[in-house]
């Protein structure tokens, strides 16, 4: 799944792992990576955007994988 949100005044994308113990990715709108907010072994993600839950304000469902 791929979710558009607001976060910092930039536009970004999240992209939800398939699977456990992955993280969950947030790239901007030039496909550069920005931190994962979650997943990975802890749950907590890389601890490089820790307020993402709290400051990124959903925008849209960008794609759903429907298999």
């Amino acid at each position: 799944m791929v979710n558009e949100y607001t976060y910092n005044g930039k536009t970004v994308y999240l992209f939800s792992s398939d699977c456990c113990d992955q993280y969950n990715m947030v790239y901007d709108s030039q496909c550069n990576y920005v931190c994962a907010p979650s997943g990975g072994i802890t749950g907590k993600g890389d601890s490089k955007c820790e307020d993402f839950n709290t400051s990124a304000k959903l925008v849209k469902l960008v794609w759903k994988d429907e298999r």
